[in-house]
């Protein structure tokens, strides 16, 4: 859901069917002109041939550029039903989500610049980590109210920091004004990880919580059913001691 697509690089071949289709003509009217006596014949032939690759040419280059008109027409059909099906992505997610991916794309924009390696890997952790905590809430949307600061704060934080931080790397001369926010801002980046780590196991106790209710409700009915006399808690401890 969260995966940011890279532009595919297309490369387009020029159509060269013609060209073959011309220099054959060609090639046999040297063939048929070397076995005529006269000049005449020759000029004959020529001229014959002349016409016939030239319309030969014409038609391989019609069918090129007929392909060539379909081809783009078959992209701009591919490309509005891709923007299409993307706008009804949109559409059925709650504003939260929107809002959630739109900071989680300028975050990987900024991110491709940074050219230290240590804080490209630690950012992309923390972008991990992001897409994970925006699946797990389009999943269980009552979880979006939990994610509020995360996305006031913690995604525009990172976002904020992380393009000082590359536009401090281009700069040609660094004081020491420049290493030290640098540094501050390398520190600040592992904080923010544990920050996002903390965010996403704050929605998984959650989980947590809801798996606990699940066995308390089925402990409840299987004591009902007489199917068991102890807990199933108690039980599954035995079993596995």
């Amino acid at each position: 859901m969260t995966d940011i697509e890279q532009p595919e690089l297309k490369v387009k071949e020029k159509p060269v069917a013609h060209i073959y289709a011309f220099a054959i003509a060609w090639l046999l009217a040297i063939a048929f002109g070397n076995n005529t006596p006269n000049l005449q014949g020759f000029l004959i032939i020529a001229i014959v041939s002349l016409i016939a690759s030239g319309g030969v040419w014409l038609i391989c280059f019609m069918i090129q550029l007929v392909q060539t008109i379909i081809g783009h027409k078959k992209e701009k059909i591919a490309t509005r039903r891709e923007h299409a099906l993307k706008a009804k992505e949109e559409a059925n997610r709650s504003p939260v989500l929107n809002e959630g991916l739109a900071l989680l794309k300028e975050l990987e924009e900024a991110k491709n610049k940074i050219a230290n390696n240590q804080v490209f890997t630690q950012m992309n952790k923390i972008i991990q980590i992001a897409s994970e905590i925006l699946e797990k809430v389009e999943r269980k949307p009552e979880l979006e109210e939990s994610i509020r600061r995360f996305l006031n704060y913690y995604l525009p934080t990172a976002t904020k920091m992380v393009t000082d931080y590359v536009d401090m790397e281009q700069q040609s001369i660094r004081g020491e004004n420049v290493l030290a926010s640098m540094a501050k801002i390398e520190h600040g980046v592992s904080i923010l990880k544990d920050a996002f780590e903390a965010q996403l196991d704050t929605l998984f106790s959650h989980t947590a919580m809801d798996v606990a209710t699940d066995i308390d409700v089925l402990e409840n009915v299987l004591k009902k059913e007489g199917l068991i006399k102890s807990g199933l808690a108690s039980s599954l401890d035995k079993e596995n001691g």
